[in-house]
């Protein structure tokens, strides 16, 4: 866990009597708000019946004749969320909640909202997660409600986690389908504008949507979450509960898809490696490992980079499940693929896995195992400089293995790393090479069971590439005693 210290300015947002009049409006900034940031928080902010969460007046069926209306004494569960840029660049997280009873005398709560604006070059320290920056505005107590506050506030300081609430992503998993998570991912991934009304933990499930998404995309997404839709103050994103579906009335004129989760029957959905990636996350509950992925600075969000780093997330899970031919066919498919920024250090973690996982399996495997994939592990340590490096300890497992179980068939498959030409890493496969004659001689010298033919056929193999070695002249010696012996 780490902890991101954000500088932000602040402003209230509420309903309050005073000397100016009565009505919502900011009632608090801090001084470096600027006029059309306050404009668009003015605009965003929910007002009076504004939270789809919390306290409400009565319906008015249920309301008396010549009787005021009356409170529902219903308690917030949770604070509702809003979350856009603004048209300085800067980017607004505002948290809303009830603040006692209207005292206009229209009934219901009066609702409160403490927005929080901070520069756009910062959300990347916040992993590109509003969520992150919300929970730190509770922390800081920004839902206690100040109703007499000074009119110049001063910044704020948040202590900004990238920790998630324990058993995030559960009751996301439950409440939405498998294709319906896609189907959301997917438009949101194009542009499109989603109303989704359901029953539940709204700032879990919103949390589990946008981190579908690349981080940098997140930027310029507009959410809201626990706050009635109205058109004037519209979110890309926009989660929240309507029993009485009154939302659908409201989003009829607008280009805005309105989503009943438990009913949608996606169709379209397109192959996606993203999408794919993703949604195991999503089954899992693994929000956290989800978000070290896609809260990454990508250089691009285009659908092919997309696809690209999808593909590489897919490689490097299924990786644990792979033969060695499919391993050493992975290898071979993106060992010398070349790459930046984010792409890159996906590619190198995949590689890595591969590696790791090639290395298990080669050092586990039987002897009569190793020569059949000799051949295609050495043609991959041929192929270029990178794939070099990346196969160099996987030949050396390899050659290790054999030496440990038929000497004579390690010295006869490192003949063919002898025989190549001279490389940047010949010092390091030198070395092995001498271990391994090293110990092929004193093997041979330790026994008299050995294949006498076989032996003088391998020794006149290296004696044609190392005529001068000692290891080699080792070899030759022993088989001068062996044809000198008298016989038993």
């Amino acid at each position: 866990m780490s902890t991101t210290t954000l500088t932000c300015d602040q402003a209230i947002f509420t309903s309050i009597r005073s000397p100016m009049g009565e009505g919502y409006r900011i009632i608090a900034a801090s001084r470096g708000l600027r006029p059309e940031e306050k404009q668009t928080i003015t605009r965003l902010s929910p007002s009076h019946e504004g939270l789809c969460l919390g306290s409400g007046a009565a319906p008015r069926s249920a309301r008396k004749p010549g009787l005021a209306p009356t409170a529902i004494a219903k308690p917030l569960e949770t604070p509702a969320m809003s979350y856009y840029a603004l048209p300085s660049g800067r980017l607004c997280v505002a948290l809303s909640v009830p603040a006692g009873a209207e005292h206009t005398g229209r009934g219901g709560q009066r609702v409160y909202t403490h927005s929080a604006v901070f520069a756009a070059v910062d959300f990347a320290n916040c992993g590109y997660n509003p969520f992150h920056v919300f929970r730190a505005m509770l922390e800081a107590g920004m839902a206690t409600p100040q109703l007499k506050p000074p009119q110049m506030l001063p910044e704020a300081t948040l202590a900004v986690s990238d920790a998630f609430p324990s058993a995030c992503g559960a009751g996301f998993r439950t409440a939405f389908a498998s294709d319906v998570r896609r189907y959301l991912l997917q438009s949101l991934l194009e542009g499109r504008k989603l109303v989704v009304d359901v029953a539940g933990d709204l700032l879990e499930f919103a949390e589990a949507l946008l981190l579908g998404l690349p981080g940098p995309m997140r930027q310029k997404l507009s959410t809201g979450v626990g706050v009635k839709f109205s058109a004037g103050r519209c979110h890309q994103l926009h989660l929240l509960r309507d029993p009485d579906t009154n939302t659908k009335a409201r989003v009829s004129a607008q280009a805005i898809e309105l989503i009943d989760p438990g009913t949608l029957k996606p169709a379209g959905l397109l192959k996606s490696e993203w999408a794919v990636f993703v949604d195991r996350h999503w089954s899992a509950a693994d929000i956290a490992g989800l978000q070290r992925r896609t809260g990454r600075p990508y250089a691009t969000v285009a659908a092919e980079a997309r696809e690209r780093c999808g593909r590489i997330y897919n490689r490097t899970d299924e990786v644990a499940t792979l033969t060695i031919p499919q391993s050493l066919e992975l290898a071979g498919e993106y060992v010398d693929r070349g790459a930046e920024g984010v792409e890159r250090e996906a590619l190198d973690a995949l590689l890595e896995a591969a590696r790791r996982h090639l290395a298990s399996r080669l050092s586990a495997a039987a002897p009569d195992e190793i020569p059949r994939h000799w051949a295609a592990l050495l043609a991959l340590w041929r192929r270029s400089a990178q794939a070099r490096v990346f196969a160099a300890p996987l030949v050396e497992v390899a050659v290790q293995r054999l030496m440990t179980r038929d000497p004579l068939a390690a010295g006869e498959a490192a003949l063919e790393l002898a025989g190549r030409p001279a490389s940047a890493d010949a010092p390091a496969e030198d070395t092995l090479i001498t271990s391994l004659l090293s110990r092929l001689a004193a093997w041979v010298e330790a026994t008299d069971n050995y294949d006498v033919e076989r032996v003088r056929r391998l020794r006149e193999r290296w004696c044609a590439l190392r005529p001068t070695c000692p290891l080699v002249q080792r070899l030759h010696a022993r088989l001068l005693s062996s044809d000198t012996a008298p016989a038993s």
